[in-house]
């Protein structure tokens, strides 16, 4: 299993303690969230970590904002990117019903959304049902749709893991808020590392807005590793 950490494209002070965690075998790889205000001197750092950036995601702003400027940055930030980086995919967010975004290309994947943002939209592609073959699975999306549908959401996991994703994202949950570091919400982590297949990777999207940013790193990683 390859594990991952998402931070966005102006966190390069964080290179130097991603490859140390990297080198100690904690870290596999990072998926980089592209900022709407992205700058390629940002993206010219990232190339000095060479091989670190497995997966881009595409920028977006709240659910129902998403322009084709961010798509332009997604694909402008993977052409300076894919020559110094194995990059797997490009993750993005099909939005809510009244703004609902989707792209044929095979380079983009669609992430499964919250059955209702914490702005009150519903979103697209929220049931095992709406997704395409090839899709991103976030358990913290999943498990909020279970809670506000009324479902177990042991059991809406288990619908979508029979679709066999094999990218993964996953934060901790409390009610109907995601992005929390692990352990502080009602996630079940043995439970989620109990339906992963050896070979699924999974990126840990602890919001990078929060201070200590590289603390809040660690302790998700040693978590995930060590007591999941």
């Amino acid at each position: 299993m390859r594990v991952g950490i998402s931070v966005g494209s102006d966190d390069y002070n964080l290179i130097p303690v991603l490859e140390s965690y990297r080198h100690y075998g904690i870290l596999d790889y990072v998926e980089l969230y592209i900022q709407p205000d992205v700058k390629l001197f940002d993206l010219m750092e990232w190339n000095k970590a060479e091989s670190l950036i497995g997966y881009i995601h595409a920028p977006h702003g709240p659910y129902a904002d998403f322009k084709p400027e961010y798509l332009d940055l997604a694909y402008s930030a993977y052409s300076v990117l894919k020559n110094s980086h194995g990059i797997s995919e490009i993750v993005f967010d099909p939005g809510i019903k009244e703004n609902k975004f989707f792209s044929t290309d095979s380079l983009m994947i669609p992430e499964n959304m919250p059955y209702m943002t914490t702005l009150g939209d519903k979103g697209v592609m929220v049931f095992p049902e709406q997704m395409p073959k090839y899709f991103v699975f976030d358990f913290a999306h999943a498990w909020i749709t279970a809670t506000q549908t009324g479902r177990k959401p042991k059991e809406l996991i288990k619908e979508f893991m029979a679709l066999r994703p094999l990218h993964f994202h996953l934060t901790d949950v409390y009610g109907s808020k995601d992005h929390l570091p692990l352990g502080d919400g009602e996630i079940d982590l043995k439970f989620i590392k109990s339906v992963l297949l050896e070979t699924a990777s999974i990126t840990i999207e602890t919001d990078n807005l929060l201070l200590h940013r590289d603390d809040i790193i660690e302790s998700d990683l040693l978590r995930f590793n060590l007591y999941g």
